[in-house]
C-alpha cells in the first residue's frame, strides 16, 4: 500500500517512539491531495496543546486500519504540523517507503527494561541479563558482555510485575528461541528471541501497559 492510497474518514494511528516507550495516537484522515503530496490528518491534543511530534529522536510509525482487512504498517514517517486556509491545524503525513499489512498485536512490543536471571539452554546455568521488551509473540533481551548466545538456543526468563495502578502482580514463564543476535556495543548483544508457545494472560497484560502509558503520558510529546 501507497501512502496515497489512503482515504478521506480512514482511522489512523500515529505509534511514537522514544527512549524504548511508545505511545499510541488515534486520528482520522481528513483531506487527499495525491497531485500536492498532501495526506492530511486531524491533530491530537493533550493537556489542551496540540501533540507536534518534533522531540528529537522520536520516531514515527503510520497504522492505517482497514476494516477487517490486515492494518497496513508505513516505517519511519514525517509528521508536519500545518495550519488550514480557515485557520485550523492539522497533520500532513508522508512517508518515505510503501506500507506493509501486519499482525497488530504480534507488532507492539511492550517496553520493560528490567534486570532478570535468564536460564541459557535447558541443561544450562544461568546468566545475568536485562529483559528489554515483550510481545505476544516474542521478547528481547540484553546479556552479560560474558555470555555468548547462538541463534536457535533456547533460552528461559521470568517476567514478574506488580501494577500499582492495578494492584495486580502478572507472572510469566517466557521460552524463547534466539531467532536473532545485534551487537550494540563492544562485547555486549542484544538478542531477539520467538516464543515456543502462546503465553496465557501475556496479550491482556501487554495491552494494559499500553494503555496505561497512554494515560500516564506527561506530555514529552510537543
Amino acid at each position: 500500500m501507497r501512502i496515497d492510497e489512503v482515504t478521506i474518514g480512514q482511522s489512523v494511528t500515529l505509534m511514537a517512539t522514544l527512549n524504548g516507550e511508545q505511545l499510541s495516537f488515534k486520528t482520522t484522515i481528513t483531506d487527499v491531495f495525491p497531485k500536492k503530496k498532501l495526506y492530511l490528518a486531524d491533530p491530537v491534543y493533550r493537556d489542551e496543546k496540540v501533540v507536534t511530534f518534533r522531540t528529537k529522536d522520536l520516531v514515527v510509525d503510520l497504522l492505517v486500519t482497514r476494516g477487517e482487512e490486515q492494518p497496513v504498517l508505513f516505517k519511519g514517517i514525517t509528521v508536519t504540523l500545518m495550519k488550514k486556509a480557515d485557520g485550523s491545524l492539522c497533520y500532513n503525513l508522508s512517508a518515505p517507503t510503501e506500507g506493509k499489512p501486519i499482525n497488530r498485536r504480534q507488532n507492539f512490543r511492550c517496553f520493560i527494561g528490567k534486570a532478570i536471571t535468564m536460564q541459557c539452554g535447558l541443561d544450562r546455568g544461568t546468566c545475568d541479563a536485562i529483559l528489554k521488551d515483550v510481545s505476544v509473540s516474542g521478547f528481547a533481551v540484553v546479556a552479560a558482555p560474558n555470555v555468548n548466545l547462538e541463534k536457535n538456543q533456547v533460552i528461559h526468563v521470568l517476567l514478574e510485575d506488580f501494577v500499582e495502578e492495578t494492584k495486580e502482580n502478572y507472572t510469566f514463564h517466557l521460552y524463547g528461541l534466539v531467532v536473532r543476535k545485534d551487537e550494540i556495543s563492544k562485547g555486549r548483544f542484544l538478542y531477539g528471541c520467538r516464543l515456543n508457545n502462546t503465553v496465557a494472560g501475556l496479550d491482556n497484560y501487554i495491552m494494559l501497559k499500553q494503555r496505561l502509558s497512554l494515560r500516564n503520558a506527561n506530555g514529552g510529546l510537543r
